[in-house]
Protein backbone atom coordinates (compact mmCIF):
# COMPACT_ATOMS: atom_id res chain seq x y z
CA UNK A 1 0.00 0.00 0.00
CA UNK A 2 1.68 3.22 -1.16
CA UNK A 3 -0.34 6.19 1.41
CA UNK A 4 -2.14 9.16 -0.44
CA UNK A 5 -0.02 12.53 0.38
CA UNK A 6 -2.99 14.06 1.95
CA UNK A 7 -3.65 11.32 4.51
CA UNK A 8 -0.42 12.36 6.24
CA UNK A 9 -1.95 15.04 8.08
CA UNK A 10 -4.34 12.56 9.37
CA UNK A 11 -2.07 10.16 10.75
CA UNK A 12 0.72 12.98 11.87
CA UNK A 13 -2.29 14.49 13.76
CA UNK A 14 -2.61 11.34 15.86
CA UNK A 15 0.71 9.98 15.60
CA UNK A 16 1.73 7.99 19.10
CA UNK A 17 5.48 6.91 19.68
CA UNK A 18 5.91 3.01 18.88
CA UNK A 19 7.21 0.23 21.12
CA UNK A 20 10.53 -1.12 19.81
CA UNK A 21 9.21 -4.30 20.37
CA UNK A 22 5.90 -3.30 17.66
CA UNK A 23 8.12 -4.26 15.10
CA UNK A 24 11.38 -5.83 14.11
CA UNK A 25 13.58 -5.60 11.35
CA UNK A 26 13.29 -9.60 9.66
CA UNK A 27 10.90 -7.63 6.87
CA UNK A 28 10.78 -4.15 7.07
CA UNK A 29 9.14 -4.13 4.09
CA UNK A 30 5.86 -5.44 6.00
CA UNK A 31 5.65 -2.47 8.50
CA UNK A 32 3.34 -0.49 6.64
CA UNK A 33 0.56 -3.07 6.64
CA UNK A 34 0.76 -2.15 10.41
CA UNK A 35 2.14 1.69 10.24
CA UNK A 36 0.44 2.96 7.57
CA UNK A 37 3.01 5.86 7.30
CA UNK A 38 6.35 3.43 6.37
CA UNK A 39 4.56 3.13 3.18
CA UNK A 40 4.18 7.05 2.54
CA UNK A 41 5.81 8.90 -0.70
CA UNK A 42 8.75 11.06 1.80
CA UNK A 43 10.32 7.72 3.67
CA UNK A 44 14.40 7.26 4.58
CA UNK A 45 16.79 6.20 4.38
CA UNK A 46 17.89 6.90 0.21
CA UNK A 47 20.72 6.56 -1.66
CA UNK A 48 22.24 9.90 -1.63
CA UNK A 49 23.15 11.52 -5.10
CA UNK A 50 22.84 15.35 -4.47
CA UNK A 51 20.75 17.31 -7.74
CA UNK A 52 21.65 20.70 -6.32
CA UNK A 53 24.47 22.16 -4.89
CA UNK A 54 24.31 24.97 -2.33
CA UNK A 55 26.84 27.03 -0.54
CA UNK A 56 26.15 28.70 2.96
CA UNK A 57 27.22 29.97 6.36
CA UNK A 58 28.01 26.63 8.45
CA UNK A 59 24.89 25.56 10.58
CA UNK A 60 26.25 27.09 14.10
CA UNK A 61 26.63 24.60 17.68
CA UNK A 62 26.33 25.81 21.02
CA UNK A 63 27.39 23.52 23.87
CA UNK A 64 26.96 23.60 27.19
CA UNK A 65 29.95 24.28 29.26
CA UNK A 66 32.22 21.88 31.04
CA UNK A 67 31.48 19.25 29.01
CA UNK A 68 34.24 17.46 30.81
CA UNK A 69 32.12 16.46 33.44
CA UNK A 70 29.57 15.01 31.40
CA UNK A 71 27.16 11.82 31.68
CA UNK A 72 25.93 9.39 29.63
CA UNK A 73 22.86 7.02 29.55
CA UNK A 74 22.94 4.73 27.35
CA UNK A 75 20.37 2.06 26.78
CA UNK A 76 19.37 -1.10 24.90
CA UNK A 77 16.29 -0.73 23.26
CA UNK A 78 16.21 -4.25 21.25
CA UNK A 79 16.19 -2.40 18.66
CA UNK A 80 19.29 -0.32 18.79
CA UNK A 81 21.71 1.31 20.95
CA UNK A 82 20.31 4.70 22.65
CA UNK A 83 22.79 7.27 24.01
CA UNK A 84 21.30 10.79 25.87
CA UNK A 85 24.48 12.94 26.16
CA UNK A 86 24.15 14.97 29.47
CA UNK A 87 25.63 17.86 30.57
CA UNK A 88 26.80 18.42 34.12
CA UNK A 89 23.86 20.54 35.11
CA UNK A 90 21.23 18.89 34.64
CA UNK A 91 19.04 22.07 33.81
CA UNK A 92 20.87 23.02 30.66
CA UNK A 93 20.71 22.36 27.00
CA UNK A 94 23.80 19.77 25.73
CA UNK A 95 23.52 21.26 22.26
CA UNK A 96 21.66 23.62 20.22
CA UNK A 97 21.74 24.00 16.45
CA UNK A 98 21.07 27.03 15.03
CA UNK A 99 20.48 26.54 11.27
CA UNK A 100 20.91 29.62 8.72
CA UNK A 101 18.81 28.10 5.92
CA UNK A 102 15.35 29.40 4.72
CA UNK A 103 14.45 25.62 4.05
CA UNK A 104 15.30 25.19 8.08
CA UNK A 105 15.99 28.46 9.77
CA UNK A 106 15.76 27.89 13.20
CA UNK A 107 16.86 26.85 16.87
CA UNK A 108 17.16 22.85 17.10
CA UNK A 109 17.63 20.97 20.79
CA UNK A 110 19.52 18.38 20.82
CA UNK A 111 17.64 14.60 22.16
CA UNK A 112 19.77 11.85 21.86
CA UNK A 113 21.59 9.56 19.51
CA UNK A 114 21.41 6.11 18.48
CA UNK A 115 23.14 3.38 16.01
CA UNK A 116 22.65 1.25 13.56
CA UNK A 117 25.30 -1.53 12.26
CA UNK A 118 25.58 -4.35 10.29
CA UNK A 119 27.62 -7.58 11.10
CA UNK A 120 30.92 -6.34 10.98
CA UNK A 121 32.78 -7.55 8.10
CA UNK A 122 29.83 -9.54 6.37
CA UNK A 123 27.27 -7.07 5.59
CA UNK A 124 26.95 -3.15 5.56
CA UNK A 125 25.30 -1.32 8.63
CA UNK A 126 24.70 2.16 7.16
CA UNK A 127 21.23 3.15 6.36
CA UNK A 128 22.05 5.76 3.93
CA UNK A 129 24.56 5.51 1.49
CA UNK A 130 26.26 7.87 -0.44
CA UNK A 131 26.01 7.66 -3.85
CA UNK A 132 25.93 4.05 -4.07
CA UNK A 133 27.98 3.41 -0.98
CA UNK A 134 27.12 2.08 2.04
CA UNK A 135 29.35 1.72 5.73
CA UNK A 136 29.81 -0.50 8.48
CA UNK A 137 27.55 1.62 10.75
CA UNK A 138 25.87 4.99 11.10
CA UNK A 139 25.03 7.42 14.23
CA UNK A 140 22.03 9.49 14.18
CA UNK A 141 22.07 12.93 16.07
CA UNK A 142 18.44 13.42 16.87
CA UNK A 143 17.35 17.10 17.43
CA UNK A 144 13.67 18.75 17.43
CA UNK A 145 12.36 22.17 16.58
CA UNK A 146 12.35 24.82 19.50
CA UNK A 147 9.21 26.10 18.28
CA UNK A 148 7.92 23.03 19.60
CA UNK A 149 6.84 22.36 23.44
CA UNK A 150 8.57 18.86 23.10
CA UNK A 151 10.04 16.48 21.19
CA UNK A 152 6.75 14.45 21.13
CA UNK A 153 4.95 17.53 19.53
CA UNK A 154 7.92 18.03 17.61
CA UNK A 155 7.21 14.52 16.06
CA UNK A 156 4.36 14.90 14.50
CA UNK A 157 4.88 18.17 12.45
CA UNK A 158 6.10 18.04 9.21
CA UNK A 159 9.10 21.15 10.49
CA UNK A 160 9.35 19.14 13.38
CA UNK A 161 13.04 17.21 13.47
CA UNK A 162 16.63 17.64 12.04
CA UNK A 163 18.90 14.30 12.17
CA UNK A 164 22.49 14.39 11.90
CA UNK A 165 23.84 11.44 10.15
CA UNK A 166 27.36 10.20 10.31
CA UNK A 167 28.78 7.03 8.44
CA UNK A 168 31.00 5.13 10.61
CA UNK A 169 34.05 2.60 8.49
CA UNK A 170 35.81 0.52 10.96
CA UNK A 171 39.38 0.87 11.29
CA UNK A 172 41.79 -1.01 13.62
CA UNK A 173 44.37 1.96 12.84
CA UNK A 174 43.91 3.54 16.31
CA UNK A 175 46.10 6.56 14.82
CA UNK A 176 43.02 7.61 12.99
CA UNK A 177 40.79 10.48 14.30
CA UNK A 178 38.24 7.53 15.64
CA UNK A 179 34.77 8.75 16.25
CA UNK A 180 34.31 8.56 19.84
CA UNK A 181 33.01 5.92 21.76
CA UNK A 182 33.05 6.96 25.07
CA UNK A 183 34.56 3.33 26.38
CA UNK A 184 30.91 2.04 25.57
CA UNK A 185 32.65 -0.96 24.30
CA UNK A 186 34.22 -1.89 27.85
CA UNK A 187 31.07 -2.25 29.26
CA UNK A 188 28.63 -3.46 26.57
CA UNK A 189 27.43 -5.98 28.83
CA UNK A 190 25.38 -3.73 30.97
CA UNK A 191 23.56 -2.83 28.06
CA UNK A 192 23.40 -7.03 26.51
CA UNK A 193 19.70 -7.18 26.48
CA UNK A 194 16.37 -5.06 26.44
CA UNK A 195 16.05 -2.68 28.88
CA UNK A 196 19.35 -2.74 30.75
CA UNK A 197 20.79 0.71 31.23
CA UNK A 198 24.12 2.43 31.98
CA UNK A 199 25.06 5.82 32.87
CA UNK A 200 28.30 6.91 33.24
CA UNK A 201 30.83 9.84 33.50
CA UNK A 202 31.70 10.68 30.36
CA UNK A 203 34.08 13.19 28.69
CA UNK A 204 31.86 14.30 25.81
CA UNK A 205 33.88 17.01 24.06
CA UNK A 206 35.11 15.21 21.22
CA UNK A 207 31.62 15.45 19.89
CA UNK A 208 32.15 18.69 19.54
CA UNK A 209 34.81 18.08 16.66
CA UNK A 210 33.16 15.51 15.36
CA UNK A 211 29.85 17.85 14.77
CA UNK A 212 31.41 20.42 13.34
CA UNK A 213 32.61 18.36 11.02
CA UNK A 214 29.59 16.88 9.79
CA UNK A 215 27.99 20.56 9.57
CA UNK A 216 30.75 21.58 7.20
CA UNK A 217 29.64 19.89 4.29
CA UNK A 218 26.94 17.62 4.11
CA UNK A 219 24.05 16.02 2.06
CA UNK A 220 20.08 17.10 2.83
CA UNK A 221 17.02 16.37 2.15
CA UNK A 222 13.23 15.68 3.62
CA UNK A 223 12.46 12.31 5.00
CA UNK A 224 10.88 10.56 7.90
CA UNK A 225 12.12 8.39 10.87
CA UNK A 226 14.03 5.02 9.99
CA UNK A 227 11.80 3.22 12.19
CA UNK A 228 7.98 2.68 12.76
CA UNK A 229 5.73 5.15 13.49
CA UNK A 230 7.92 6.33 10.01
CA UNK A 231 6.59 10.07 10.55
CA UNK A 232 7.84 12.19 7.24
CA UNK A 233 8.91 15.02 9.60
CA UNK A 234 12.80 14.72 9.63
CA UNK A 235 15.30 17.26 7.52
CA UNK A 236 18.41 14.67 6.94
CA UNK A 237 21.74 16.44 7.59
CA UNK A 238 24.22 13.59 6.54
CA UNK A 239 28.20 14.10 6.70
CA UNK A 240 29.32 14.24 3.31
CA UNK A 241 32.41 11.97 4.40
CA UNK A 242 32.12 8.76 6.37
CA UNK A 243 34.41 8.75 9.76
CA UNK A 244 36.34 5.94 10.91
CA UNK A 245 35.38 4.06 14.22
CA UNK A 246 37.15 1.35 16.32
CA UNK A 247 36.55 -2.00 14.56
CA UNK A 248 36.79 -2.90 18.78
CA UNK A 249 33.55 -1.46 19.07
CA UNK A 250 31.75 -2.63 16.05
CA UNK A 251 32.69 -5.99 16.82
CA UNK A 252 31.43 -5.72 20.66
CA UNK A 253 28.46 -4.14 19.18
CA UNK A 254 27.41 -7.17 16.98
CA UNK A 255 28.63 -10.09 19.50
CA UNK A 256 27.58 -8.23 22.98
CA UNK A 257 24.30 -6.86 22.59
CA UNK A 258 20.72 -9.22 22.30
CA UNK A 259 17.09 -8.49 21.03
CA UNK A 260 15.71 -10.50 23.28
CA UNK A 261 16.21 -11.22 27.53
CA UNK A 262 17.23 -14.77 26.88
CA UNK A 263 20.67 -13.80 25.13
CA UNK A 264 19.89 -16.25 21.72
CA UNK A 265 19.15 -13.38 19.01
CA UNK A 266 22.00 -10.69 18.00
CA UNK A 267 21.24 -7.36 17.58
CA UNK A 268 22.44 -7.17 14.03
CA UNK A 269 21.67 -5.71 10.78
CA UNK A 270 19.32 -2.97 12.45
CA UNK A 271 19.39 -0.86 9.30
CA UNK A 272 16.42 0.25 6.95
CA UNK A 273 16.66 -0.69 3.83
CA UNK A 274 17.00 1.96 1.07
CA UNK A 275 13.08 3.87 0.29
CA UNK A 276 12.33 4.98 -2.94
CA UNK A 277 13.47 8.76 -3.77
CA UNK A 278 10.11 10.30 -5.61
CA UNK A 279 11.88 12.96 -7.08
CA UNK A 280 12.95 14.77 -3.62
CA UNK A 281 15.53 17.15 -4.08
CA UNK A 282 19.05 15.95 -2.49
CA UNK A 283 20.97 18.75 -1.93
CA UNK A 284 24.84 19.49 -1.71
CA UNK A 285 25.78 22.00 1.41
CA UNK A 286 29.29 23.60 1.61
CA UNK A 287 30.06 25.83 4.30
CA UNK A 288 31.97 29.29 3.33
CA UNK A 289 33.44 29.45 6.59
Amino acid sequence: MVLPWWTLLLYLRNARSVPPTAYNYTAPETWQETFPMCGGPMQSPIALTPNRLKIIKAPALQFADHLENGMIEAENTGREIKLKLLPPNPDESLLNLFSFDGETLGIYEFAQMHFHWGDVRLNHGSEHAIGDKFTDAEAHFVFYNSRYDSFKEAARRFDGLLVIGVLLKGTEDESKGLFPTLGIEKQMKAVSSPGKKLRARADLRPFQDVLRRAVKTYLSYHGSLTTPPCNPVVTWMVASKPMFVSYKFLETLTTNVYEDDDGMDLLVNNCRPLQPRHKRVVTQFISFE
